[in-house]
């Protein structure tokens, strides 16, 4: 699938133009930069996990509960956020309360890594 051209007044004439090789009609590096974009997909880190998880504490008591955790998990782009969070506390919660607290974290943060989320 191919990006229509659109004209574009006051764009600087250096302003590179990319061509698409099977209609041949060209379009702005925005849009290419787009396009290329969605191909590639790049990993979450440690620190960025860490952190998005402990975005997901609403009530702020330091612990993410099992619908905390469905909430992050279906923000990363799980198919099946409640099952990754029912995974995620049976693989992090070595005390087994039921919550992640933030001596887990470290383990919660390993079973996403494993997981492979990219960012979108």
């Amino acid at each position: 699938m191919s990006l229509p051209y659109i004209a574009t007044k006051n764009i600087d004439n250096r302003c590179p133009r990319m061509k698409d090789k099977k209609v041949g009609v060209p379009y702005t590096e925005l849009q290419f930069r787009t396009k290329v974009r969605k191909l590639v997909e790049v990993p979450y880190t440690e620190l960025q996990l860490k952190c998005m998880f402990k975005r997901f504490d609403k009530d702020n008591d330091g612990y993410l509960s099992r619908k905390e955790l469905t909430n992050a998990f279906s923000s990363f782009g799980s198919s099946v956020p409640l099952w990754r969070a029912l995974q995620a506390l049976w693989q992090a919660d070595s005390n087994g309360d039921g919550r992640i607290s933030e001596a887990e974290l470290e383990n919660l943060v390993t079973y996403a890594l494993k997981q492979c989320y990219t960012i979108k």
